[in-house]
């Protein structure tokens, strides 16, 4: 099946809400083999999601947009925009004005990875970002797991868990780019690891990246994103953010 037919497919399916469910349903018409993700699909582009920290100081707002024609991310990819009103919220805590355009992209069984993001810094640099507007996309290593899970396959249930432990390779690009830019040796290869489980109906995807990265996800069916979290793995090598820096989906 070709990635065009999947994204026609995908816009079909009408996003609802309602109570939570223990496993998806997918939709499928009879001659295709890809189900329809109810954590996110096309039918959710258009959405604005707003988050609050855990004391309601700031807000982060996800906006979802269809990811622009490329020849590097695949048909039916979705944006999320991601900004916050103040520098101590969620995405890039600390950094005041930063935003980021991350780029979720379907897999074959209906999940969703990264394979790349654009991050915009208009006021000061945070010490690890190397431009005011920089592009990043990833590739997985000859051989290796696929890195970068984020929304797990619709087949996950309360019975099932998915933990993928791998790497992936990175590029930088100094400048706003969706389009394929990849040359050359990657400027580092990254440590990477997913964990799928079911809580209470709802799918969480937790991560881990590089040496200190921890974030968790999680996902209800037919409405998206729902919490962003930060657990504190206590290491002395990794500080842990403030505890109100974890975000919750107050709107829709």
């Amino acid at each position: 099946m070709t990635k065009a037919v999947f994204f026609i497919l995908a816009l079909s399916v009408l996003a609802g809400c309602g109570g939570a469910v223990q496993s998806a349903v997918p939709i499928q018409p009879k001659d295709s083999v890809i189900p329809v993700n109810p954590y996110l699909n096309a039918s959710m582009i258009g959405q604005t999601w707003v988050f609050q920290n855990a004391d309601a100081t700031c807000t982060t707002t996800y906006r979802l947009k269809p990811a622009p024609s490329s020849s590097y991310f695949p048909a039916g990819s979705i944006v999320l925009n991601i900004t916050k009103s103040s520098a101590d919220c969620y995405w890039a805590y600390g950094t005041d004005q930063a935003s980021i355009d991350f780029v979720l992209s379907p897999l074959a069984d209906g999940s969703f990875n990264s394979l790349g993001w654009v991050a915009h810094f208009p006021g000061a640099l945070p010490d690890w970002s190397p431009f005011h507007v920089y592009s990043q996309q990833v590739q997985t290593p000859a051989g290796a797991a696929t890195p970068y899970m984020i929304v797990p396959a619709p087949t996950l249930d309360a019975s099932s868990s998915i933990v993928i432990e791998t790497t992936y390779d990175r590029w930088d690009f100094n400048g706003q780019n969706f389009n394929s830019f990849i040359s050359g040796p990657p400027v580092a290869t990254v440590y990477w690891k997913t964990a799928f489980y079911v809580v209470n109906g709802d799918a969480v995807s937790e991560q881990w990246e590089g040496v200190c990265g921890h974030e968790k996800w999680t996902f209800a069916p037919y409405r998206g994103l729902i919490a962003v979290e930060f657990p504190n793995d206590g290491s002395p090598s990794c500080p842990a953010l403030p505890p109100n820096t974890s975000i919750h989906r107050v709107v829709n």
